[in-house]
């Protein structure tokens, strides 16, 4: 990786990462921090606050804001075990009951407006798994029973409908529902939503999404999924782990969820409809994540624009990705080593493992199983930092390069290097091992690529990346075969026609073939398996491929929102994952350059993504963690 892209990744490492829709001041949170739940309006970006309850002996819980936002509906439970439905003006004046519990035990929760704000809709639960979805006017008269086995209930914008989630006590199963306002026509949208009684709906603010937390099949955790309210299209958001709960949508195209981590710990995330970013949200600075206190955010009553004239062109909200038929990543495990941003790893050639390339100067030795991944020792690789690393084909030596301006080969579980390569005159950056074991070659931030004996390190072969300029070598790859050396990387002199990628002789150091520039660089490449396509992860958010014999360029995939930083082959070859700056993992079918998924997973950016040797496990690197991912067909 570039040491331009290295810094802005650290940078983004410290919390700079783009900051959601804002929500005009509109953000009322249920605040702990007055010991116990009052309901408070907070600005995300400042962490200012009004507590709007500061009720003594009470909580207040699960906020609402009426339409016309003058007016808070929310649950209060007290310390002598009352329960109700209870009103309030926006400032926190004009308190009053709208509905209450009848009898001991008895709660009411999950207040939702309909979009006239005539009507509240609220559940009423009893002990175990009992309740009810009811109505009640905003006048506090007229309630009733709509559904029974109901809760969590989310109006659509047009008031027409209701959704919630309803207990199917055979199945031992939550189900998403929808049905009439008048409590008529229930259908069901989601067979499974798993046991977790904290899977609540929320109607997207332009009517086309239903988001809802669910139980995966791949792994237990509860993940954010979105669903049309016609049932038709699917799609999960996140691959966070742990329990992701309370969808809350800030816009039309991004959310707020409620994350508790695995072990320990919980935060709020923001993630885009598409799930093209996901991001701890800046309210995490401020309040406390918890999974009873989920947000309420104002949307301002919806204005129906004028017809476009002839030729204007009519906003989209977010894209569509369509899953298709292919390959599929499920995710395994992760790891998170301590205090040290990892930005690389290299596969042992028995896939049992990998070694982490940390900006600590350590090259931290990880052991990989079908379901963990765990650390197993560590090197002490490189004052100021590890750059690169690579494997030999038969798994003997360990190569590695710094910012020490060094390159060592290792023989673990030695903890000394069995060679060192002195000669370089910047800090390496690109590392790849010759499959026929006969080369290594390393590149570096002095734009030179070099062709090595792979058991002295000694330089065998110069090749300047860019004749007469200052060019960074970013990656460097091998044919199967040996016989061909491709190197990718950027000019950052002249970074509007600096990167380039190019394919060399190693023998002579001779040019087979060089490719038009990218803005920016070229961070990333990986051959296909049939040895004919070379993939590039570019700076410019595209992913190129280029035809491996001549250099010609054969597509230029956009969908990344940033750039994008690693690139692999699926085994078949008929899919290529990468992963980028916008903290996402995206997989494309390879012979049309259709987007097949993408997985919000890491909590800032991805640096890179290396294939298992055997094919079935992807590591996914980000700033925030490592995860595997296990890879099968539809």
């Amino acid at each position: 990786m570039s040491h331009t892209a290295l810094a802005l990744l650290l940078l983004s490492a410290l919390g700079t990462a783009p900051v959601p829709p804002a929500t005009n001041g509109r953000l009322l949170v249920p605040s702990l921090r007055t010991g116990r739940p009052d309901l408070v309006r907070v600005d995300p970006a400042t962490g200012t606050t009004t507590n709007l309850t500061a009720t003594p002996a009470a909580d207040e819980l699960f906020p609402a804001w009426s339409p016309d936002g003058k007016t808070v509906a929310f649950a209060v439970h007290t310390d002598k075990g009352e329960s109700e439905i209870a009103v309030m003006r926006a400032d926190g004046t004009g308190r009053r009951t709208l509905a209450a519990a009848r009898e001991d035990g008895e709660l009411c929760l999950f207040p939702a407006w309909s979009s006239d704000g005539k009507t509240v809709a609220y559940a009423r639960t009893q002990p175990g798994v009992k309740a009810e979805l009811r109505t009640v006017n905003a006048d506090g008269t007229g309630d009733a029973l709509l559904l029974d086995h109901a809760a969590a209930p989310t109006w659509s914008p047009d008031g027409k409908l209701l959704a919630a989630n309803r207990w199917d006590a055979d199945a031992r199963r939550f189900r998403l529902v929808v049905l009439n306002a008048d409590g008529t026509g229930v259908r069901v949208l989601v067979e499974d939503m798993g046991a977790n009684d904290l899977c609540f709906p929320a109607w997207s603010p332009d009517g086309k999404w239903i988001a809802y937390p669910a139980q995966t099949k791949d792994a237990p955790a509860v993940e954010v999924h979105l669903v049309s309210p016609d049932g038709r299209r699917h799609r999960q958001i996140t691959h966070v782990g742990g329990v992701s709960v309370h969808p809350v949508w800030l816009a039309d195209d991004y959310l707020l969820c409620t994350h508790l981590q695995p072990h320990g710990g919980a935060a709020y995330l923001s993630v885009r409809a598409d799930a093209a970013r996901l991001a701890v949200h800046p309210l995490t600075r401020f309040e406390t994540a918890h999974k009873l206190l989920r947000p309420a955010v104002y949307h301002a009553p919806r204005v129906t624009p004028a017809a476009p004239a002839d030729g204007d062109v009519r906003p989209v909200a977010h894209a569509e990705v369509i899953p298709a038929t292919g390959p599929r990543l499920t995710p395994v495990s992760w790891l998170r080593p301590a205090d040290k941003v990892v930005v690389d790893v290299a596969w042992t050639p028995d896939g049992k493992g990998f070694a982490c390339v940390a900006t600590d100067g350590t090259l931290g030795m990880a052991a990989v199983t079908p379901d963990s991944l765990r650390v197993s020792g560590e090197l002490k690789a490189h004052p100021g930092g590890t750059t690169a690393a690579a494997w030999a084909a038969d798994g003997t030596r360990l190569y590695s390069a710094g910012r020490d301006k060094a390159l060592r080969a290792w023989a673990p579980p030695a903890d000394e290097p069995a060679a060192t390569a002195a000669d370089l005159t910047d800090w390496g950056t690109a590392l790849a091992a010759d499959p026929a074991g006969k080369w290594v070659a390393s590149g570096g931030r002095d734009g030179v690529v070099t062709v090595r004996d792979p058991k002295t390190l000694d330089a065998r072969k110069e090749i300047p990346f860019v004749p007469g300029r200052k060019a960074e070598v970013a990656a460097v790859a091998w044919a199967k075969d040996g016989g061909t050396l491709f190197a990718a990387g950027g000019s950052f002199s002249t970074a509007i026609t600096g990167g380039a990628v190019a394919a060399f002789d190693p023998a002579t150091g001779e040019d087979k073939w060089r490719a038009k520039g990218t803005f920016g660089g070229v961070l990333g490449v990986a051959l296909s398996p049939d040895g004919g396509t070379l993939a590039g992860a570019c700076a410019d958010a595209r992913v190129r491929l280029w035809d491996a014999a001549t250099g010609k360029e054969r597509a230029a995939w956009k969908g990344h929102l940033d750039q994008v930083t690693g690139v692999a082959w699926t085994p078949d070859g008929k899919a290529v994952v990468t992963g980028g700056f916008d903290h996402t993992v995206r997989v494309w079918d390879a012979a049309t350059g259709t987007p097949t998924a993408t997985l919000a997973a890491h909590l800032g950016p991805v640096t890179r993504v290396r294939l298992s040797p055997d094919g079935k496990t992807l590591a996914s690197v980000g700033v925030d963690r490592i995860l595997l991912w296990k890879l099968a067909a539809d």
